[in-house]
């Protein structure tokens, strides 16, 4: 059985990526804190052109290939976790596959990726989920902005069961 722990450390437009990885029946000991190993290993550093928000979802899918959502420039972008940018898509608008604020991601059972877009508030911002086969076409999105059923206000939060 093979474990992924993602380890964040973001500010602002810069994201660092750490993975730590055990295999087998047992599992290797985390050094101590006082120790000067760690058993983190940095497997990518992103920074984008964004200067507000930033990186705001991460997710690993199925073939270990890591997605980022770049909230300030309403990109999705999908790397391999040695760093090779494979994909990029979305960008501003409320057209299928377009985004508006993507936040947090989330994959199903078939590899489709789910993104949440908190929008910007108004009857105009996206505030839906939207959902792309793994290489980022379209294949569906829900909600609009407002709090009746079928409605979000600014989601934040996905998990796919």
């Amino acid at each position: 059985m093979l474990i992924r722990v993602l380890h964040l450390l973001s500010f602002m437009s810069v994201l660092s990526v750490a993975l730590a990885s055990c295999g087998g029946a047992a599992a290797t000991p985390v050094p101590s804190h006082a120790s000067n190993q760690s058993a983190w290993q940095v497997i990518l550093t992103v920074k984008t052109a964004g200067v507000y928000l930033g990186i705001a979802g991460i997710a690993l899918d199925s073939q270990g290939n890591l997605y980022l959502t770049e909230f300030d420039d309403d990109l999705i972008y999908k790397y391999t976790t040695s760093g090779k940018l494979l994909a990029q898509w979305g960008g501003h608008g409320s057209g299928p596959g377009q985004l508006e604020g993507p936040d947090k991601l989330a994959f199903d059972a078939q590899g489709n990726l789910y993104v949440t877009e908190v929008g910007s508030k108004s009857t105009a911002g996206n505030s839906r989920v939207q959902k792309f086969s793994a290489t980022g076409v379209p294949l569906a999105q829900w909600g609009t902005f407002g709090s009746a059923p079928g409605q979000f206000d600014t989601p934040v939060g996905i998990a796919v069961d």
